[in-house]
């Protein structure tokens, strides 16, 4: 029997064999009686998909393929994806921009904005969304508030700055 240094013998498995099963599992979130949070898939190139459990214990991906949803603020990301009147508002991780796909359709896109997402959350009233969305504007981002109402390409109202 031959005895090596540690960290010299050769694997079967590499890194990459190990990451590509690997589903990870985050930011979970109640939207009526469903659970939703997303997945990230190694066997999609990574993709985040926004997915759903509902009542009756069906699991269904909400956010339909090439659609990932990520955000990238400060290279550490925070939550991508919020439910609002109905319909899913996710951030886009390939250029930053929100998405909205209605109860039945495809994503939709609003103009192109000088603006990044960077998280989302609910702790508002429940007809009302907040975002906060970082302006690019030099070495830093000048973080706003903004409410989402029923239609969220409008014209953010700004809260706070």
């Amino acid at each position: 029997m031959t005895t090596t240094p540690y960290g010299a013998w050769t694997s079967p498995l590499s890194a990459a064999d190990v990451a590509a099963g690997t589903v990870t599992l985050s930011w979970p979130r109640l939207v009526g009686d469903e659970v939703w949070w997303v997945e990230g898939r190694p066997v999609e190139d990574g993709r985040n998909v926004v997915v759903r459990r509902g009542a009756d214990g069906s699991v269904h991906d909400v956010l339909p393929a090439p659609w990932n949803a990520r955000t990238r603020v400060h290279e550490y990301g925070g939550r991508p994806w919020v439910a609002a009147s109905g319909a899913l508002v996710f951030s886009e991780v390939t250029d930053q921009r929100l998405g909205r796909l209605g109860p039945r359709g495809e994503p939709a896109r609003p103009p192109r904005r000088p603006a990044v997402f960077v998280d989302a959350g609910a702790r508002v009233p429940r007809s009302r969304q907040h975002v906060v969305h970082g302006a690019v504007g030099g070495p830093a981002y000048d973080d706003v508030a903004a409410v989402l109402d029923r239609t969220p390409f409008d014209p953010p109202h700004l809260v706070a700055d």
